[in-house]
């Protein structure tokens, strides 16, 4: 069948070339009949791909002959750009080729910055905004501005390829003093690039008032540069919204000493509105659980309370009902809520069972359901997977 779709698509493309070069008008007319025949049985002209088929969309060829602005786009993305034909029918859906050379003169630029081929094409299926940019006013200081400051190709690529960062603001006035003051606060380009990567947020007025909000009640750097790291979209919420996050996790008893627990604590709060917090207090409590309880896990791990409420039903379930586990020992243990069920907690628990089973351990111990997988995998399936082949297809079938 590949056989036949291949011929099909052969044809299809040079069918107008045939067209043309032939004499012979009963020759088109074998052709045309040949083809009309052969599209109403099979009604597409490339081969699927095995993602194709996977994925359920339907790639359909275009006509790239044809004089339509999408034919003329997508032939120029695929002659011009590299592009495959499934990402030039992709990105032909948000930029439509209007002036070729303006276009070629923004591939030109992007080559004479350093950028490989493959890192154009990435760019553009990332961004396709980026082939109808204005290249003197809004392209090129922004990338020699990038480079003169220590950042490299591959840095500059990846914030091109979020226009809401770099190409929707102005270089002077937005994205100059944002890159100056975040610079005062983490180290290294490649932090910074992750920032902006994770937070796509252009506004160091606001991320000023908040690190001032933050110094001035005594926060240190440690903190104000873990928060960029690990919740880089909170910094740059509005000043009351952080003032407020940072306030409830101090009254709830965190310091700046614990700097993850602390940040940890802003992270959720800082997005979640009152009326989501108490939702949250309410699922746990209609789990059994007291709002005592609920804050003191809270305290060991707050990224549990930022799970939705589906997962904290399925995992309190799973704990308590399938594995016997107090609320007591979950309050201790506020990191078994975090791991996956399907990837980690239950392969690993089907594993020991069997162990249990065989009388090869003597217990399960719940640090065994959390440790490391390399270790993991030592001590209770390479260890003794000849001994009992089960537990091989115990620990991948539900992975």
């Amino acid at each position: 069948m590949r056989f036949i779709y291949l011929a099909a698509e052969r044809i299809n493309n040079r069918l107008p070339f045939l067209l043309n070069v032939s004499h012979s008008h009963s020759f088109g007319r074998h052709v045309s009949s040949f083809n009309s025949f052969f599209f109403r049985r099979y009604p597409f002209s490339s081969t699927p791909t095995a993602n194709e088929h996977t994925s359920g969309k339907d790639y359909r060829s275009v006509d790239i002959s044809s004089s339509s602005p999408s034919s003329r786009t997508i032939s120029y993305l695929i002659e011009n750009c590299g592009l495959t034909n499934e990402s030039a029918l992709f990105v032909s859906k948000k930029f439509i080729l209007k002036n070729p050379k303006k276009t070629d003169s923004v591939l030109q630029h992007l080559k004479d910055l350093g950028l490989t081929d493959e890192h154009i094409t990435t760019l553009i299926i990332k961004c396709p905004r980026i082939l109808s940019v204005k290249i003197y006013r809004n392209l090129k200081p922004k990338l020699e501005y990038l480079l003169s400051k220590g950042f490299t190709h591959l840095q500059v690529l990846d914030l091109l390829s979020k226009p809401s960062t770099l190409l929707n603001n102005n270089l002077e006035r937005k994205i100059i003093p944002c890159i100056n003051f975040v610079k005062t606060i983490l180290p290294t380009n490649a932090a910074i690039i992750k920032f902006f990567r994770l937070s796509a947020n252009i506004n160091s007025s606001g991320q000023l008032a908040n690190v001032e909000f933050l110094r001035s009640i005594g926060a240190p750097t440690s903190v104000i540069r873990k928060i960029y790291t690990s919740f880089p979209r909170s910094i740059a919420v509005p000043h009351k919204c952080f003032a407020n996050a940072v306030k409830k996790t101090m009254d709830l008893g965190f310091e700046f000493s614990q700097v993850r627990l602390f940040t940890n604590s802003i992270g959720v709060i800082a997005y979640m509105k009152k009326s989501t917090w108490e939702r949250k207090m309410l699922v746990y409590k209609n789990l059994g659980w007291s709002e005592e309880e609920t804050l003191m896990m809270f305290k060991k791990n707050p990224l549990c309370v930022g799970l939705s409420d589906k997962l904290i039903k399925e995992k309190m379930t799973y704990f308590t009902q399938t594995l016997g586990y107090s609320r007591k020992r979950l309050v201790s243990n506020p990191d078994l809520l975090r791991s996956s069920l399907e990837k980690k907690i239950i392969p690993r628990y089907s594993v020991l069972s069997l162990l249990l089973a065989k009388g090869l351990i003597k217990t399960i111990f719940l640090n065994n359901l959390m440790m490391k997988e390399t270790k993991f995998l030592a001590m209770f399936v390479d260890k003794y997977k000849d001994q009992v082949p089960e537990v091989v297809k115990a620990y991948n079938i539900v992975k």
